[in-house]
């Protein structure tokens, strides 16, 4: 009874619930952990609040010992903490996530929060009670610190000892590392040996400030840590790249690595490729997933830009020493090119073992090679590059070439990639020359050729075809006149791919699996009976990201249609 209160509260309000709540003894007892178990202490507070609530609120809405996931926002750390709420905190007996946001939706340029001030009494009294939250829930398994903008010893005295933590996060945040290496020698000497690629800590640094970084080289080259098996490291302040290099290193157990270094004009490494080829991987031999950056990022517009530092050369040098058993390898927006590819194509991971490449805006990386890729890929379940080359698909089947082979890729799933060198169908008229007449037939066919390998893709979820760089132009305002950036080139030699019936679309009756659709700035012309075709043999589709006709008014009408909705 218990799991189905649960399954009928995803479809139900917080109102919904309390309603249920109320009808008698026992729904009150199934509903109580539903509504607990993923609570905010901002709606804890409001709940609380000095101004007595219209109606008296059920006993059963004063329950801590059902939370199981907390949330603490920036207000909620601003706020004055009654008695009340601070019975609620003290029966909480079950937390296994603590998150602790400082951040702002509505304000991009997030104050710093200062250490509480033995002057500010609510301050410290809200540090005081999460400090005694965490110590009273020794099985807490997941702590994300972001936005504080500053370095709170009492939290982190309580998060080091706890026993079953899994997921530590900090964003925006100063950590000391001496926190750390206690966290690690616990976690190590209390479940030595016992945990494997799933079990293992998940540590995530993203912006974070590292106090004390001399700490690592102090403590002896030859420590290592076991218990650290996800590392995600970006854009860290105060430690070098030697420190970066020396932190991993010491994790010899990392089965995921997610490392951005985002410095490397300001403090450069006289050999990035080589440290990270025989340093790091060396170290860390069971790497099986590989996120890698090194560059710097250029301030600007929307954030700015990052930008490789490390040539193509050099990032040949590091995936011939990855693991033999690699699984996921995402290098975007690197210089990846021939010799990069070169490099991946004699490992033997890449045809057998290999699920995930992600080579997005990598500009040197060719349709070809996206191409050859999807030939040779088994195992392939999600793949990313810049284009896929159309060109080289109808010149290979008009030669009937023998080298044109089937997509390997057969259990992918996710994949984004445009496919250039696509002929434009624009039909002749009746006085065309035979050269315009010619062309269309090629276009037909070049189109025909790629449904037919998509249609191979049965399991595909998520197809994104168009331009990730491209945004669209919404206007309300004049719907009718709302046209695609791209749509006066639309027409022109250089053509896109078009999901019409008349282009071969209804080849794809496979795809029933199909959730997402995105064709940003491709300038589709769809029709209703593209559809209606679309929702006919598509069932699950959720999503059309893109537009499917130049008039905003007939795209909406045709993604109701698509959608079902």
């Amino acid at each position: 009874m218990a799991a189905m209160a649960s399954l009928i509260t995803q479809y139900l309000t917080r109102t919904d619930i309390v309603a249920c709540m109320c009808v008698c003894r026992e729904w009150e007892a199934l509903f109580t952990p539903c509504l607990w178990s993923d609570i905010s202490l901002e709606e804890i507070i409001k709940s609380c609040g000095s101004c007595p609530p219209r109606r008296p609120a059920p006993p059963a809405l004063w329950h801590g010992p059902s939370i199981r996931r907390l949330s603490v926002n920036k207000s909620a750390l601003r706020s004055k903490l009654n008695k009340k709420v601070v019975g609620i905190l003290s029966e909480c007996r079950n937390i296994e996530e603590l998150l602790i946001d400082n951040g702002d939706d509505d304000d991009d340029n997030n104050s710093n929060f200062n250490i509480p001030q033995q002057n500010d009494t609510n301050e410290v009294r809200v540090w005081s009670t999460l400090c005694e939250l965490v110590l009273t829930n020794p099985q807490i398994k997941r702590v994300h610190l972001d936005y504080l903008n500053c370095y709170i010893p009492s939290l982190m005295m309580a998060v080091t000892p706890l026993p079953g933590l899994r997921h530590f996060q900090a964003s925006l945040t100063k950590v000391d590392y001496m926190d750390l290496h206690e966290m690690f020698l616990r976690l190590d000497t209390e479940e030595a040996g016992t945990r494997n690629s799933e079990s293992g800590l998940h540590l995530t640094l993203l912006f974070t400030t590292v106090l004390e970084p001399w700490h690592l080289l102090s403590s002896g080259i030859d420590v290592t840590h076991q218990c650290v098996t996800h590392l995600y490291l970006m854009s860290i302040i105060g430690l070098d790249w030697d420190q970066h290099c020396t932190l991993i290193c010491r994790l010899p157990n990392l089965v995921f690595l997610d490392w951005a270094y985002s410095k490397a004009d300001q403090e450069p490494a006289v050999d990035a490729a080589a440290d990270v080829a025989t340093k790091v991987l060396i170290r860390c031999p069971r790497i099986k997933r590989l996120i890698f950056f090194y560059g710097t990022h250029i301030p600007g517009q929307d954030g700015g830009r990052f930008e490789c530092r490390m040539s193509d050369k050099e990032h040949a040098q590091l995936i011939q020493t990855l693991s033999a058993d690699l699984k996921e390898l995402l290098l975007y927006n690197t210089t990846f090119s021939k010799h990069s590819f070169w490099a991946l194509t004699s490992r033997s991971f890449f045809y057998i073992t290999m699920r995930e490449l992600d080579l997005g805006d990598c500009i040197h990386f060719t349709g070809v090679m996206a191409l050859e890729c999807l030939e040779s890929c088994s195992g392939l379940v999600r793949f990313v590059a810049p284009s896929i080359s159309a060109f080289v698909i109808l010149k290979k089947a008009e030669r009937d070439d023998k080298r044109m082979k089937p997509w390997a890729c057969r259990n992918l799933r996710y994949l984004k990639a445009r496919f250039s060198g696509m002929l434009s169908i624009r039909p002749p008229g009746p006085h065309a020359r035979k050269a315009d007449q010619t062309r269309y037939r090629d276009a037909l066919w070049q189109h025909k050729l790629i449904f037919a390998k998509l249609a191979q893709l049965k399991w595909l979820e998520q197809i994104r075809l168009g331009y990730p760089g491209r945004p669209l132009r919404m206007e309300e305002d004049d719907p009718e006149e709302s046209a695609d950036e791209n749509a006066e080139n639309s027409d022109n030699s250089e053509g896109e791919l078009m999901l019409t019936l008349e282009a071969g679309l209804y080849a794809l009756t496979t795809l029933r699996r199909l959730r997402f659709l995105g064709l940003r700035g491709l300038g589709q012309k769809l029709t209703m009976e593209d559809a209606q075709w679309m929702k006919e043999h598509w069932p699950v589709l959720e999503e059309v990201r893109g537009k499917m006709h130049l008039s905003m008014t007939r795209h909406h009408q045709l993604v109701k249609i698509a959608i079902g909705n």
